[in-house]
């Protein structure tokens, strides 16, 4: 069963927000994010990141409690902090 929840982005009273603690490649070439502590996202979330070396929004699809994977991105180069 698939469930698809649409609504309107003006009700978000606290926007979820998660601290990037590295990227790696996913093994598919695509960015992989870890997170410091749990995230809270769900995979088809739309973030917006800023890193030295990737910014822009992405969809992405949740890897564990702490990664996530930046669907359409292309992994260049490791970054830490």
């Amino acid at each position: 069963m698939s469930l698809v929840l649409n609504g309107d982005q003006s009700h978000i009273t606290t926007p979820l927000t998660a601290i990037v603690n590295s990227l790696a490649n996913n093994g598919s070439g695509a960015i992989r994010v870890k997170s410091i502590s749990p995230h809270l996202f769900g995979s088809g979330d739309y973030v917006s990141i800023v890193t030295t070396v990737v910014a822009g929004p992405f969809f992405i699809d949740v890897i564990s409690a702490t990664q996530f994977d930046l669907r359409a991105s292309t992994f260049t180069a490791t970054s830490t902090g």
